[in-house]
């Protein structure tokens, strides 16, 4: 049962999406590595954790204060910790990280890759000069240019993430809005307490 559920999981892996996901980690650090997307290579790559720290103090400098090089187990998975730790600041949200284990211990390199790419879709930072922001009040206009578009003053992958469409009415369109709606409803003669008639009402 243990490992038809692992065969479940892995099944959902996507090579594409991981390569793509490599892809935008070489381009951010500028490392030269192998950006096949299959699930030995992915794993090899970033079972350490040492790539993924590299990649967010990247992205926000000095987020990772210490890197462990050590290949001992548990400094392996503190080094993946402190990046879903930046991660989770960064604005990815909890749905779309991992367990330490899934990437360490290989059980669900699938939801690496999520949160992969959730990563690269933020579009809360900006970056200021060298300093990259983290708060969206700090946000301050930039030049915009494309690995698909720039995140964190950084290029980033997948979809543009939806934004927030706020629109701010003077008082005056406020009022003419309103006059709008006081008409409508005073010319409703068909109006019972059914609802709103439109045209003659229609007998049964």
């Amino acid at each position: 049962m243990l490992a038809l559920s692992m065969f479940q999981i892995n099944s959902k892996y996507s090579e594409e999406l991981a390569q793509e996901s490599l892809e935008w980690i070489k381009e951010i650090t500028g490392e030269d590595i192998n950006v096949d997307g299959s699930m030995d290579n992915f794993y090899e790559l970033l079972k350490d954790g040492t790539l993924l720290c590299r990649l967010v103090n990247l992205i926000q400098p000095n987020s990772v204060k210490k890197i462990n090089e050590s290949k001992m187990a548990f400094k392996c998975m503190e080094n993946i910790n402190q990046f879903l730790d930046v991660a989770k600041n960064l604005g990815v949200p909890p749905q779309e990280t991992f367990q330490t284990v899934d990437l360490w211990e290989r059980q669900n390199l699938n939801s690496v890759v999520i949160c992969l790419q959730s990563l690269g879709r933020k579009r809360e930072l900006c970056s200021s000069g060298h300093i990259v922001c983290l708060s969206p009040l700090l946000i301050s206009p930039g030049p915009v240019r494309t690995f698909q578009a720039h995140n964190f003053g950084k290029p980033s992958i997948g979809p543009k993430e939806a934004e927030k469409n706020v629109r701010n009415f003077s008082e005056e369109q406020m009022r003419a809005g309103q006059g709008v709606i006081s008409l409508q409803y005073g010319s409703n003669k068909g109006a019972t307490q059914s609802g709103i008639n439109f045209g003659n009402t229609r007998h049964m």
